[in-house]
């Protein structure tokens, strides 16, 4: 999907890195693999962009740490957003965040650092999504949320309205959340 995208607004993808044989699609897409990241540190940090691949299904940080790994190095993670997602003009969206086809980010929301907002994600008013975040597919965050650093939500969840939820938080596939978890 991130591909996709990436080729979509003509972005030039120099490789793909990752453990194990090489993915079909790469090599029919023409591009590079490399099986560690060698290559990166070939590459000067003012010259090349990364995109950070690895999704995540809980909060176990790996996500978190490669992005700390290369941003500590120099590198910078430009967001990605798709061409199909809504994004008031309100809304604030940082470093490495991506934002997914069909999601919606309503005004004065406020997307973290390296956060996924995957496909077909509504977020309401007055939200904000920390850092190192996966919302899956098809969530309803209503307004005035606050999900902490870290967290999981499982795909068709709903947080109803002024809920905080807090650091690491995981919330199952088509939960309902109608309590705030932790502290503010």
């Amino acid at each position: 999907m991130l591909v996709d995208i990436l080729l979509s607004k003509s972005r030039q993808i120099k490789c793909f890195i990752a453990s194990g044989e090489t993915p079909d699609w790469v090599s029919q897409l023409g591009i590079d693999y490399y099986s560690d990241d060698g290559f990166i540190f070939d590459q000067n940090p003012s010259e090349v962009r990364l995109v950070n691949g690895l999704g995540m299904t809980n909060t176990d940080g790996k996500r978190r740490d490669l992005y700390t790994y290369y941003s500590d190095a120099g590198y910078i993670f430009p967001t990605v957003i798709a061409k199909s997602a809504v994004i008031s003009s309100t809304a604030v969206v940082r470093e490495g965040a991506q934002i997914l086809h069909g999601s919606i980010l309503n005004n004065n929301t406020f997307i973290g650092t390296n956060s996924i907002i995957n496909t077909g994600t509504t977020i309401d008013h007055h939200t904000s999504v920390q850092s190192h975040c996966h919302i899956a597919p098809g969530s309803t965050i209503c307004g005035a949320v606050k999900v902490g650093n870290d967290s999981f939500l499982g795909a068709g969840c709903t947080i109803v309205n002024n809920i905080n939820l807090s650091a690491n938080s995981f919330v199952k596939a088509g939960s309902v959340i109608t309590e705030s978890t932790g502290g503010n």
